[in-house]
């Protein structure tokens, strides 16, 4: 029996996933200003996970933040356009990867600029630097997050808080780039609390946060993985003392892997739904398009 419960737990998402893909999300308004300048970071094979996650924001933000969403090179800005047609014009911004690039070029970081051409996630990067340079506090989530509730207050507290210029939410494993921190001797990474970048708050990149990025970029420019960006980002949160984010409001929950039914979670502000629970995005987004999470 349990193991046709299990089944049923990985099969019927991809059901969910059919349906909303069938059921597009109504043209929606514009809200009043939330104060909020929000990055995500899409490639074309994240596509219909960012469509749900945009529809969380919809659904889960009182007001509806401004959403500055970098492509990767393998994704046209105009399929994003279409794909994301009933989210406001007026609250999204496109910004190309070709674009990204070349603003690090111009401005004479060639190391950035190179890592974002060579690595997606250094795109990322390049990204969160691009719109910090313009002054911007971002919220950043990555396209496997899911809202469940508005952040505004928790962002309105961070942008207070002087001292805190990068917050990151916490992981239950070290997920790091391993060659980076025996080349660049980060043994501090090797210590709890282990950090994500899937949530992040950040204001900009201090001077000496500055000062690190460029000697690990001369690592990542020559080896570099999936984990690389995270792994900088990781050492700068650990290196500056800042604070993460509470990890039972932005969070990474495993527990509920094999529940067909989810659970409403009064706390919970966003969740990241990584590999093992990645299926339960989909139910999640169900529930939530009914209304009834």
């Amino acid at each position: 029996m349990l193991s046709i419960k299990k089944s049923l737990v990985f099969r019927i998402p991809f059901i969910y996933k059919q349906i909303l893909s069938l059921s597009k999300p109504k043209k929606t308004t514009v809200g009043g200003s939330a104060g909020i300048s929000m990055l995500m970071f899409c490639g074309l094979n994240q596509l219909e996970l960012l469509e749900q996650s945009l529809y969380s924001v919809y659904r889960k933000f009182e007001n509806l933040p401004t959403v500055h969403l970098f492509t990767d090179q393998d994704l046209d800005s105009r399929i994003c356009q279409n794909k994301l047609h009933w989210f406001p014009s007026a609250k999204l911004r496109i910004i190309s990867a070709a674009d990204c690039i070349r603003y690090h070029l111009n401005k004479g970081d060639s190391l950035l600029a190179n890592f974002a051409n060579l690595n997606p996630m250094g795109l990322k990067l390049a990204a969160i630097s691009q719109l910090t340079d313009q002054g911007l506090s971002l919220l950043y989530c990555d396209t496997d997050v899911l809202w469940h509730k508005d952040p505004s207050p928790v962002f309105s507290a961070f942008l207070t808080n002087d001292s805190l210029t990068l917050s990151l939410s916490e992981d239950f494993q070290p997920s790091y780039d391993q060659h980076m921190i025996d080349k660049a001797e980060l043994n501090i990474l090797s210590d709890r609390p282990y950090y994500c970048a899937g949530m992040l708050f950040i204001k900009r990149f201090t001077p000496e946060s500055k000062v690190h990025i460029q000697r690990l970029l001369e690592i990542a420019v020559k080896n570099s993985n999936h984990f690389t960006e995270q792994t900088v980002l990781a050492y700068l949160q650990k290196v500056g003392g800042h604070k993460s984010l509470a990890k039972h409001q932005f969070a990474i929950i495993l527990e509920d892997k094999y529940k067909l039914i989810p659970e409403r979670r009064p706390l919970l502000i966003a969740r990241h739904y990584v590999g093992p629970v990645r299926h339960q995005f989909w139910r999640d987004a169900f529930f939530m398009r009914l209304g009834l999470l």
